[in-house]
């Protein structure tokens, strides 16, 4: 029908790209409410016109950090932090997790017949759509510390050296929860051992790098992270016996035995990987790291009953082998008693600390169930399901 209508009105050499219904319904056909488009410019253009008109929101044609690498000429980006997508003709909906993630497909200048994705922060497309002074050398700081408020208001280019400078004179976040905590657990994973006198940062690309550094000049792990002895991959062990499919080595890294891959998942702080189970109906299940490193490596010392594998150094992410024991469950009990307790008032969003659970019991009262019967404006950073 439009091919028709239009006839002698393009160049034999245009294509057809797309036809898009102007009154947003599908089902009519009438000419008037049907707009042909030809050209990605012609696209791109209607479509900033009929989203300003839909909701308000500014929208341009993405823009790329790095330009030379690649451009992203069939997404449109919002001022408000939306990303339209001109190949689905829909609103994209970012992954789950501290940041705002796009999965795109960008246009590669070397490799212009290649389709490859590319998972891009939102605050870097807002930014280098939006904010003039932004270039491959600068980052993109969140002035409410909110790493999912992608607005362009809440936004601004800083280099490297500005950024960690500002984040060094900000308080604690208070406006978003579990910050802090998610931030604690990526600095014990980058440097295989809790550091001491931890600034806490939110953007956790560029938190404490000098801590991190210094700290690793001691490391006992960083020092023996090549060692042969503890790269040595070997089959995986559960209570149920030996799976196959599986290899982990002294460091606590797992991995495919077919593909290599290393495999890990996070769960309430521990490391998991979902294993298909030994016994005959095929289920999956999730185990824990530091037991599958007490059940390979340090099976001798395993008593059974309510033995459970303890982190010595009260570090969840660190599964060496050297920071990995057997202990009954009341003795782990009695040794998590001693670790750091944070109580939070989520009604004023105060923080009080303590140097133990026991120190914390002195003051407060623990229930079996705090789900139930804690108080509703007090929250416990750490639950302890004690006799």
């Amino acid at each position: 029908m439009v091919l028709s209508f239009y006839k002698g009105m393009y160049q034999d050499g245009d294509r057809l790209l797309d036809v898009l219904h102007d009154d947003r319904d599908p089902g009519l056909l009438r000419i008037d409410t049907l707009v042909p488009i030809f050209t990605w410019p012609q696209l791109q253009s209607y479509c900033i016109y009929r989203l300003n008109q839909i909701d308000g929101e500014n929208y341009r044609v993405a823009l790329s950090k790095y330009p030379e690498e690649y451009t992203s000429p069939k997404y449109l980006v919002g001022d408000r932090g939306s990303i339209f997508s001109l190949i689905t003709l829909a609103m994209m909906t970012p992954e789950a997790g501290t940041y705002a993630m796009f999965n795109l497909t960008p246009t590669y200048q070397n490799d212009e017949g290649k389709i490859r994705k590319k998972r891009v922060q939102g605050h870097i497309l807002v930014a280098s759509t939006f904010l003039p002074n932004m270039g491959p050398d600068k980052e993109v700081h969140h002035l409410n510390r909110h790493p999912r408020d992608n607005t362009v208001e809440n936004l601004v280019c800083l280099t490297h050296e500005e950024h960690v400078a500002v984040h060094s004179g900000l308080p604690r976040n208070n406006d978003y929860q579990d910050a802090i905590a998610r931030v604690l657990e990526n600095t014990r994973g980058t440097c295989l051992q809790q550091l001491s006198n931890l600034t806490e940062y939110d953007c956790k690309t560029f938190f404490c790098n000098k801590d991190i550094q210094q700290h690793q000049k001691t490391c006992w792990y960083h020092e023996h992270k090549d060692d042969p002895e503890f790269n040595k991959f070997e089959t995986l062990c559960t209570d149920d016996g030996p799976l196959d499919e599986y290899e982990i080595n002294r460091k606590g890294e797992i991995r495919r035995k077919r593909t290599t891959t290393i495999v890990q998942e996070f769960h309430a702080g521990y490391a998991n990987v979902r294993c298909k189970s030994t016994s005959f109906d095929s289920s999956f299940k999730k185990l824990r790291f530091n037991r599958l490193i007490g059940f390979t490596f340090l099976a001798e010392d395993f008593t059974g009953g309510d033995c459970q594998a303890d982190h010595i150094n009260s570090n969840r992410r660190l599964n060496h082998i050297r920071n990995i024991r057997w202990l009954p469950r009341r003795e782990n009990v009695l040794e998590a008693c001693g670790i750091n307790v944070v109580v939070e008032n989520t009604s004023t969003k105060e923080r009080v600390y303590f140097r133990s659970l026991i120190e914390c019991a002195e003051v407060h009262t623990f229930y079996r169930d705090p789900k139930k019967r804690l108080p509703p404006r007090i929250q416990f950073h750490l639950s302890l399901d004690a006799e």
